[in-house]
């Protein structure tokens, strides 16, 4: 996706992340480097054999760094669900054989329907000369 880009690599994002203050430095097209000063990224005119990198990527990687910076200053509770106690289990299970019932009487209902191939109790093969 980016290719000769020396400038943007681990190491970069690194030390936006654990260093406070530090910005992300990405090469860009020389007239748009004013445009690339953003809070987390810092847009450096980009050299003659470098291809810079387009400014809406660029406001992406912002907001994923903010977002990210975000999250460590104010991490959410784990939003995995508590363990179901033996009622709601049970509620559950009621749930489902319920829908279970309805959904076959609309299959039974159904003139469209495709029937299943009856067995014969006791048959495994039936071999026809």
């Amino acid at each position: 996706m980016f290719s000769n880009i020396s400038t943007a690599n681990a190491y970069s994002y690194h030390s936006a992340i654990y260093n406070s203050g530090a910005k992300v430095q990405v090469p860009v097209n020389p007239q748009y480097v004013v445009y690339s000063q953003l809070e987390h990224i810092s847009g450096v005119a980009a050299r003659k054999n470098q291809q810079g990198i387009n400014l809406n990527k660029i406001q992406i990687l912002n907001t994923l760094i903010d977002n990210l910076v975000s999250l460590k200053k104010n991490p959410e509770p784990s939003k995995l669900p508590s363990t179901p106690t033996d009622n709601q289990i049970e509620n559950l299970i009621q749930t489902y054989q319920d829908q279970i019932h309805t959904a076959i009487k609309a299959a039974e209902a159904n003139p469209f329907a495709l029937t299943g191939v009856a067995l014969q109790p006791g048959a495994i093969f039936n071999i026809a000369v």
